[in-house]
């Protein structure tokens, strides 16, 4: 009776068996994300982390402008939008470091709460042309998410949808950090004299 060896290496052009092989046999696992990858979301995660860190630096060094009865909506936004995009990140990218699981699961359930977070957000704003801009980035970073993740769950050896993941990723940290920047800088906090020539 043919054995079957586990260890062989097989062609390229019979790779899709190989992989439902690994996927159905009994204590198999299907690895999702390329192993050159995880330096990388370990990076990410660290990064991730940190801005998260700088984030609670920025809300407790003006916490009466982001979280008072008398905060500007402006403050609330730019701190729920950076807290946002950085928790989607850090979540997404430390769940790319579990063995053996499915990237797309978490990615489709992370962006669609990221998602409806945002819009529930803008929604209650005044929608100027900076926060409108942010809208549509943001909006257009998490749909594709959720694109990708669905194409990651249907052919979880799509490197490709990793790939494109990264870039996400990237892109929503660079949001969040110019977000979370802002929100240290203070501008948020309106000038007193441009309130009262408005009045005046």
């Amino acid at each position: 009776m043919l054995g079957f060896d586990h260890d062989a290496k097989f062609h390229a052009s019979i790779l899709p068996a190989t992989a439902y092989y690994r996927r159905n046999a009994p204590g198999g696992t299907l690895a999702v994300v390329p192993g050159s990858y995880l330096a990388f979301f370990a990076a990410v995660t660290g990064a991730a982390a940190a801005l998260i860190g700088l984030l609670f630096v920025s809300v407790t060094l003006r916490p009466e402008t982001v979280f008072g009865e008398g905060a500007p909506e402006r403050g609330k936004s730019l701190a729920a939008a950076a807290f946002t995009g950085l928790v989607n990140t850090f979540f997404l990218s430390m769940s790319a470091l579990v063995p053996s699981s499915n990237l797309g699961y978490p990615a489709v359930v992370l962006a669609v709460a990221s998602l409806s977070s945002t819009l529930r957000l803008h929604g209650k704003l005044f929608r100027s042309r900076s926060q409108m801009a942010y809208l549509l980035l943001s909006t257009s970073a998490f749909t594709f998410q959720i694109v990708e993740g669905v194409y990651l769950i249907v052919q979880p050896r799509g490197n490709s949808g990793v790939e494109n993941l990264s870039f996400v990723m990237i892109g929503s940290m660079a949001i969040s950090l110019g977000r979370a920047w802002a929100l240290l800088q203070g501008k948020h906090i309106e000038d007193p004299k441009k309130t009262t020539s408005a009045i005046n």
